[in-house]
């Protein structure tokens, strides 16, 4: 691994869960990646979202990540 867990040598497994994802990846997107823990500040990025989607349209909010606070995230996103 590189540099904050990229990485760096080329592509690599990163587990089962892709095969879980319930959507197709959108055509545009921004990606929020981080463990889902309180200090990364994914509910900022959730919040934040809800603000600028009605501004930037055909542009999605792509999260990945998991961790402790995946419940609340997606309460909050429901």
């Amino acid at each position: 691994m590189g540099h904050c867990g990229i990485a760096l040598e080329g592509p690599e497994a990163v587990g089962e869960d892709l095969g879980e994802m319930d959507e197709a990846v959108p055509a545009k997107f921004f990606l929020c990646a981080a463990s889902f823990d309180p200090y990364k500040g994914v509910d900022l990025a959730i919040r934040a979202w809800g603000l600028l989607a009605r501004q930037i349209g055909d542009v999605s909010l792509l999260i990945a990540g998991a961790g402790v606070e995946e419940p609340v995230y997606r309460k909050m996103i429901d």
